[in-house]
């Protein structure tokens, strides 16, 4: 089967210091795959990249057959791929609603001529946005919030909010930056079960990077172990926690 996300080669540098040294990699369809490896492995630089934010300095990248490399954000969301980013972001001053339905795609309201001339179709339009927000809020539990302004919701809300509004998109694959951080194991038990429930059922593609050892186990199959800009291994879970190179550079562990 012919992979969903094809990273060749990529390569980012900044200021003369190469962050990403020839990153290679394959995500296959309706995965989910975790990226681990220690702090300042180039793990979210590769994000960046991936999602449009950094153009590479060399490399390629091909997702669902098309070569989006160095394409802008919201052409890279338009195909398909999302990412959430390590602190919670969007609108605060928006409710929860509110910053569910800003993400969903093919808006006419947003354009002044639909607006004013089509009215019919911008409000069945943003009728149809409003039911799927509510939907995706009852999956996420944040159904109880959507009347509050996301500044006022819980951490925990927030990391589920930002899944929602990634969801809104009708993405094929998302990218998840550390969705664990800063929530308690309760709560990150849940939303390791919505991940999985929606991998399952939606057919979605995850990659994720996260330290939480215990949900890369849960959560990721494959692993991908990144080091010092590069690849350094991947496989399951076992064969990476197993590997005497992972051990010596990710846990500290000399083989």
């Amino acid at each position: 089967m012919e992979p969903l996300l094809d990273v060749s080669n990529v390569v980012k540098s900044f200021f003369g210091v190469r962050a990403l040294k020839g990153v290679d990699l394959v995500i296959g369809r309706e995965s989910i795959t975790g990226i681990i490896g220690p702090n300042g492995a180039g793990k979210s630089t590769l994000f960046n990249v991936l999602s449009g934010l950094y153009p590479p300095d060399a490399g390629t990248v091909l997702f669902d057959g098309q070569n989006i490399t160095s394409w802008p954000p919201e052409r890279v969301t338009s195909v398909g791929m999302v990412r959430s980013f390590q602190i919670a972001r969007g609108f605060p001053n928006l409710t929860v609603m509110e910053n569910l339905m800003v993400y969903g795609p093919r808006q006419p309201g947003e354009h002044l001529l639909p607006a004013v001339l089509r009215p019919a179709n911008v409000r069945r339009r943003e009728q149809e946005l409003e039911e799927k927000a509510y939907g995706i809020a009852e999956k996420l539990r944040l159904a109880p919030v959507l009347d509050h302004r996301a500044s006022d919701i819980s951490g925990g809300q927030k990391k589920l909010l930002e899944i929602g509004r990634a969801l809104m998109t009708d993405p094929k694959l998302i990218l998840l930056d550390e969705p664990m951080a800063g929530i308690n194991p309760v709560l990150a038990n849940e939303i390791a079960d919505d991940i999985i429930q929606i991998n399952e059922m939606e057919g979605i593609t995850f990659v994720i990077v996260e330290h939480d050892m215990a949900m890369v186990a849960k959560l990721c199959d494959p692993v991908i172990v990144m080091a010092e800009g590069r690849v350094l291994t991947s496989g399951s879970f076992q064969e990476i926690v197993d590997d005497p190179m992972v051990q010596e550079a990710y846990m500290g562990v000399s083989p």
